[in-house]
């Protein structure tokens, strides 16, 4: 048996009422009328079309806050799996180096780079006594190489970031880090 308060639905609706007949909490409705999907001053009628209509809409897909999170969340997932599936493929395809590679290649690339400045006096020294018949002595230009190898070393690991980063600007920003670059004077290493 329904109440009595219900006996003719075209009378003004009040929160309470109106959470007994649908079978929600009273709290459910005053978010509704909160959110202005119903109205103060609708009758029960209006209000249950109005409620009626909304969840139509919500089983369909197209209503509410909430269905606008899901929806969202769908494609935050659906891009993440993109994402997923493009680096699977392009690790796959050799084109990913992981961190531990990118460490391995790089203290290569330093130890490469440290036996050629090493090994660069002697042939330094014999080119400038051919082309201007100057002996300079190997200890000199030693010193200068040493002076550079060590600098570089203390440059740190903020430093050594910014020459890993891919963005041009750190690489920039790191190559003016060094105090002497090319062309500038060096400071004497044998001082």
């Amino acid at each position: 048996m329904v109440n009595d308060r219900f006996g003719c639905l075209d009378v003004p609706a009040d929160q309470l009422g109106l959470a007994i007949l649908v079978g929600v909490e009273r709290q459910a409705i005053g978010d509704m009328f909160r959110r202005r999907l119903l109205l103060s001053g609708w009758t029960y009628r209006e209000c249950l079309l109005a409620i009626c209509k909304r969840q139509r809409e919500m089983a369909a897909g197209r209503g509410g806050e909430q269905q606008f999170a899901v929806a969202q969340a769908k494609a935050r997932e659906s891009k993440l799996k993109g994402d997923l599936l493009e680096f699977q493929l392009a690790e796959k395809g050799g084109m990913v180096l992981l961190a531990d590679e990118q460490e391995k290649m790089v203290g290569s690339m330093i130890v490469a780079a440290r036996t050629e400045l090493l090994a660069m006096s002697g042939k330094l020294r014999e080119q400038i006594k051919r082309e201007h018949g100057v002996d300079v002595p190997r200890a000199l230009i030693d010193g200068y190489i040493h002076s550079s190898l060590e600098h570089l070393a203390t440059l740190g690991d903020q430093a050594a970031s910014e020459l890993l980063a891919s963005d041009e600007s750190a690489l920039d920003a790191a190559a003016e880090g060094v105090n002497h670059a090319v062309g500038e004077p060096l400071s004497d290493p044998v001082a």
